[in-house]
């Protein structure tokens, strides 16, 4: 019984404050299984660089963006998609607000399952389309940062 208290005291203690953005990306990852990653990268307030705020893997969670992720970001134009192994794909789309307002990036690893057709174009389409389903739900930046409601 000791055990699993001071077991289960040291989960509670690794883990972070939830954010919305992470609920977002938490949700988003159940419902979709072709969904393999996504990051979500973006300035936390006071800060001066962009992070990872929000991924479904949650050691990601803090680093520091790569370049790619910032070029994509205030270029606003994607990048990829890249072949990763196997049919894995990686594509990185500027994330919007609800008013169009880029406010981020989505770094997404996706894995088409259709079957027909150009992989490479079907891994574009589901990036876009989670990426969108986020956006949908984001009424600014600063709504990436507010405490999770669950």
């Amino acid at each position: 019984m000791i055990a699993l208290t001071c077991a289960l005291g040291r989960a509670e203690e690794a883990r972070a404050p939830r954010i919305f953005i992470q609920e977002l990306v938490d949700e988003l990852v159940e419902r979709n299984v072709e969904l393999i990653s996504i990051g979500v990268h973006a300035k936390p307030p006071g800060s001066s660089e962009s992070r990872i705020v929000a991924h479904n893997a949650l050691k990601s969670i803090g680093k520091i963006s790569e370049s790619e992720d910032d070029d994509v970001m205030l270029t606003n134009r994607p990048k990829g998609p890249i072949q990763l192994e196997g049919s894995i794909y990686d594509v990185i789309l500027p994330l919007y607000d609800t008013a169009g307002k880029t406010i981020g990036t989505a770094h997404i690893h996706v894995k088409p399952t259709w079957g027909k057709g150009d992989p490479r174009v079907q891994a574009v389409e589901l990036a876009r389309k989670y990426r969108n389903e986020l956006s949908e739900r984001i009424s600014s930046e600063a709504a990436l940062f507010k405490p999770s409601a669950s």
